[in-house]
């Protein structure tokens, strides 16, 4: 009766040893996803990518307000860290005068928003300590 509990046992860790492996193979995992977060993409966008953006899209019906990002902030165009309360973000897609839109491409959507909340962040300070060289002491 002993060798059946072995044969048991040893039976159930195949079990699981084999619905492991298709777990990996299959790429799931057992941890819960995530859930999507309203982060920056891998890359903050850069003043000047917002600035092309304004250029192509803004300047020619608003040239005082799209000059730079502090003027932006001045005439509360941009609200740092906020952009459902920039007017810049908001504004998007919207009509004003008949046949006049405020379009920009999906793509600089997200570059105008991710830009805003970045905006918003404190600005990272070095550490203070030295970075590792590789050197050793002898």
């Amino acid at each position: 009766m002993n060798n059946r509990k072995v044969a048991f046992g040893v039976g159930l860790v195949v079990v699981v040893a084999v619905c492991v492996c298709v777990a990996l193979v299959s790429g799931t995992s057992a941890a819960p996803a995530k859930p999507a977060t309203s982060q920056p993409t891998a890359t903050t966008p850069t003043e000047a990518e917002l600035l092309a953006i304004t250029k192509a899209r803004c300047i020619s019906c608003h040239p005082a307000a799209c000059k730079n990002v502090t003027e932006m902030k001045n005439k509360s165009w941009i609200v740092p860290g906020q952009p459902d309360k920039s007017k810049l973000y908001t504004i998007l897609g919207k009509t004003k005068k008949p046949g006049t839109y405020h379009d920009v491409t999906a793509k600089e959507k997200v570059t105008i928003h991710d830009f805003i909340v970045a905006l918003g962040k404190p600005a990272t300070k070095p550490t203070s300590q030295p970075a590792y060289t590789g050197a050793t002491k002898k």
